[in-house]
């Protein structure tokens, strides 16, 4: 609803006067007269005394006029579009007052030539300390005419955003740029939006109606794009711009664009890095392309650091350093430089390099090549990569290569794959500068870390992407120190991970040709796996029947020990019982055995004595027979021998009494020798009688303590026998 549909009805709250009001309100307006020009039936007029202004409404239409005269309200007829004799007339009506605002409420769309009103108000201002000029303006831009349009629908109407008188059409960057060159700048704004505007039909257009995919993509790509995609009227304030701050009037095509690079490379550095940020800048040295600038970001860099990275710039060769400039970048977080570096490109299409990043002698070449197959497409090429840590050098910090070089992201770009997790270093693509400038794409500094996922999804999303499994460039991993990985935990990159997916999952957006393919090719792997998970779900339900029936199993073993447990405990108990029993018993068997023990010592002792006595007797005895009988066979001798002397001298006469002689002492012998005999077993039999005697106490006793006796007896018996011999 514009201010002229007000005119007859005059201020209502949450309408565009409401904002008009506002804005008034809200300016430092010193006392003084209000010029409305082109008031119509002077909907402002009573507002204006409330905030303490003189109001004058100025128009050509007389029954307005006529109607703030009856309100008691000043009015002038004066033609605004006679921009010649304006000031003159502004000036005579004034008559000396002081200016303290001008509004122009819906009335440069009605003018062919706002330009000329503008820059006459401007002069006007300024001959009064800069008095601001207050505009309500119909936006062209609104979404629902962006909308239509897209669908081939213009359709003008007798008031609203196309009515039939306006001659002039504003967007937010014509109303700028109009403003500005007529010498106005803006200081404040408070816009009128509404969601549903005056063109907000027919009823059937489906790009009108929010929760379309068509309707909410559009709008998406609308409000990215520039400001106010639901802003009707734009309210704004402005102020006299100083000469210095004037702009002639340019082309719509300025000629910086023909000779803009193809090409602007943004390199983010923090200036710690200097021998890796040469070794980044020699590589694009090496470009087999040259159509390219670029911009150093020096993001919270030192005065120190800053001056080295300006000296590494000087070294380069004069080609390369006449096109190279660094930029200091100050606060934020890792988009900020990527930012920064964005809005001072110069170039059609915007590269990234971290200044620990390679590019190969034919980085930029491909991505012109790409760019010339696919105007305006999102350009990726492949990317190796290694492992690099800090190592001592003589001329300070350097670096090693402690890995192999691979190249583990996938040289096709999968839009899908992509929506999972990204697998595009960021120095592998370039993407067009109108992506951020036209289409309102910017990195964002909310993230922490993969800003850079982000752009890509969402560049690639709305412009396409064309790529090559060419490797142009490097990508080193640090192990340590200064880097992404190291400085942010793994819960920031999850966290920064669902924030892109959920920023993904929440938008409409359009798919690239080749995705029904796509589809039909993972519902195939869906179904696949779906016919897997089935057989694996039946699997499970058998290894659950075998693992309820080994349960069952289980449960009866566990039961079975336990059962086997309580026995078991029932047996350690009788067994301790029973070991009780068998201690107390021992302990009897131990007073048992030193009893036997002290009665054996006794009876061994008593053994030994007897023992001791029966040899001495036995010894005895067999000394006494031994002497008896050596005293009988020495007295038969001795008889035989006197036989012997009377037989020899009786031998001649008496032949026959020798040989009777010598038989008897044949006979003699015979005898001895048969008492000797018999004494023999006597001892010998005494003696073993007194061996068993002293073994059989040993046996019971376990006692060599009476073996003495027999060791004693042992020698005897031999000696006797020998004797006896």
């Amino acid at each position: 609803m514009s201010v002229n549909d007000l005119n007859e009805r005059g201020y209502e709250k949450g309408t565009v006067l409401d904002h008009v009001v506002g804005l008034l309100s809200s300016l430092a307006l010193h006392d003084g007269v209000l010029l409305d020009l082109g008031c119509g039936f002077g909907a402002l007029a009573a507002s204006c005394a409330e905030i303490g202004l003189e109001y004058v409404g100025i128009d050509l239409d007389e029954d307005g006029l006529e109607d703030l005269t009856k309100r008691g309200f000043a009015t002038a007829r004066i033609d605004i579009a006679d921009t010649a004799a304006l000031p003159d007339s502004l000036e005579a009506l004034l008559s000396g007052r002081q200016l303290a605002a001008v509004t122009l409420l819906d009335v440069i769309e009605h003018l062919a030539n706002p330009a000329d009103l503008l820059a006459t108000l401007a002069e006007v201002a300024s001959r009064h300390t800069g008095a601001p000029l207050v505009v309500s303006v119909s936006n062209v831009s609104h979404f629902d005419l962006a909308a239509k349009l897209l669908c081939g629908r213009w359709d003008v109407t007798p008031s609203g955003l196309l009515n039939e008188s306006h001659l002039s059409l504003f967007a937010p960057g014509t109303l700028e740029a109009a403003f500005r060159r007529a010498g106005w700048g803006e200081v404040k704004g408070d816009d009128y939006a509404v969601v549903r505007s005056d063109q907000h039909f027919p009823e059937t257009l489906t790009a009108l109606y929010k929760g379309t995919p068509l309707h909410d993509f559009l709008l998406e790509v609308r409000e990215q794009s520039a400001p106010g995609a639901l802003v009707s009227q734009f309210v704004r304030a402005y102020l006299p711009l100083a000469p210095s701050e004037l702009v002639a009037a340019s082309p719509e095509a300025p000629a910086e664009l023909a000779t803009a690079p193809f090409l602007s490379v943004i390199v983010r550095t923090q200036g710690r890095r200097i021998i890796t940020l040469e070794d980044n800048l020699t590589s694009l040295a090496a470009q087999t392309d040259r159509d390219f600038e670029v911009i150093v970001c020096c993001h919270e860099t030192s005065d120190a650091n800053f001056a080295d990275v300006e000296s590494v710039i000087s070294s380069l060769p004069p080609w390369l350093a006449k096109k190279t400039r660094a930029i200091r970048v100050e606060g934020g977080g890792r988009a900020r430089p990527l930012q920064a570096g964005v809005a001072d490109a110069a170039g059609r299409y915007v590269a990234f390099l971290d200044d620990d990043d390679l590019a190969f002698c034919h980085w930029v070449e491909q991505f012109a090549r790409l760019a010339e197959l696919r105007p305006g497409a999102v350009i990726r090429a492949g990317c190796a990569t290694h492992a690099i840590d800090e190592e001592a050098w003589d001329c300070g910090v350097g670096y090693r290569q402690t890995g192999p070089t691979q190249t583990p992201y996938p040289l096709a770009f999968d839009l899908f794959d992509h929506m999972v997790e990204n697998s595009t270093p960021n120095c592998s693509v370039a993407i067009p500068k109108s992506s951020f400038t036209d289409n309102g794409v910017s990195f964002d500094d909310s993230l922490p870390v993969l800003e850079d996922w982000d752009v890509l999804m969402r560049t690639s999303l709305l412009c396409g992407l064309v790529s090559t499994p060419e490797v142009t460039s490097l990508y080193r991993r640090w192990r340590r120190g200064f880097a992404s990985h190291v400085e942010h935990s793994e819960a920031q990159w999850e966290t920064a991970k669902q924030s892109v997916r959920g920023r993904l999952d929440g938008r409409a957006f359009l798919v690239p040709p080749g995705t029904v393919t796509r589809v039909v090719q993972l519902q195939g792997e869906v179904v696949s796996l779906t016919e897997s998970v089935s057989s694996l779900e039946a699997r499970v339900e058998e290894l659950q029947l075998e693992r309820d029936e080994l349960s069952a199993r289980l449960e009866d073993a566990e039961r079975t020990l336990a059962e086997r447990v309580t026995e078991m405990e029932e047996l350690v108990l009788l067994a301790e019982r029973q070991a009780a029993q068998a201690a107390a018993a021992a302990a009897e068997a131990d007073q048992r055995v030193s009893e036997m023990t002290a009665l054996t010592d006794r009876r061994v002792a008593e053994a030994s004595v007897s023992a001791d006595r029966l040899v001495a007797e036995a010894t005895a005895l067999a000394e006494r027979r031994m002497a008896e009988m050596t005293a009988l066979v020495d007295q038969r001798v001795a008889v035989a021998q006197q036989r012997v002397a009377e037989a020899t001298a009786m031998a001649e006469a008496r032949l026959i009494q020798r040989r009777a002689a010598e038989a008897e002492i044949g006979v003699v012998t015979a005898e001895r020798d048969a008492a000797l005999g018999r004494l023999e077993p006597e001892a010998h039999r005494a003696a073993t009688e007194a061996a068993a005697r002293v073994r059989a106490d040993y046996e019971s006793s376990r006692s060599w303590k009476m073996t003495a006796p027999f060791r004693k007896l042992s020698l005897i018996v031999p000696g006797l026998r020998g004797r006896s011999g």
